[in-house]
């Protein structure tokens, strides 16, 4: 018996949501984009050259899931003070959606975009 998990050509489920989300709303997009690059240039200051690869895909990985993790702490306290849950809140149905953030795989997460901003 196998424990093959893909899912629409990522590790799991929970990373394919993460990344459908993330790529689908523009604001998320260009968000996702950033704190990729961010990542990026901290892993060129420490004097490495080459960001593709296993371990490099991973830091930019941690960077955008962790970010995103903040935004999503943000926004839910946010809807607190303000009263209340949409269902149609972009950033409340991308949580939802992913469900499990700790398997989502940061370093698919992290090829994924390092691999869109070389293609920009």
């Amino acid at each position: 018996m196998t424990n093959d998990e893909t899912y629409n050509g990522y590790p799991n489920r929970e990373t394919w949501a993460f990344m459908l989300h993330l790529n689908n709303d523009q604001g998320l997009y260009e968000m996702g984009r950033d704190w990729a690059r961010e990542a990026i240039a901290e892993w060129r200051e420490y004097g490495n050259d080459d960001e593709s690869g296993g371990y490099a895909d991973r830091v930019i990985g941690e960077r955008v899931v962790w970010q995103a993790i903040e935004l999503w702490a943000d926004h839910e306290d946010d809807l607190a003070t303000r009263g209340g849950y949409s269902t149609g809140d972009p950033i409340v149905m991308w949580q939802r959606e992913v469900g499990s953030v700790w398997r989502v795989d940061e370093r698919a997460v992290g090829e994924s975009i390092r691999e869109d901003l070389e293609n920009d």
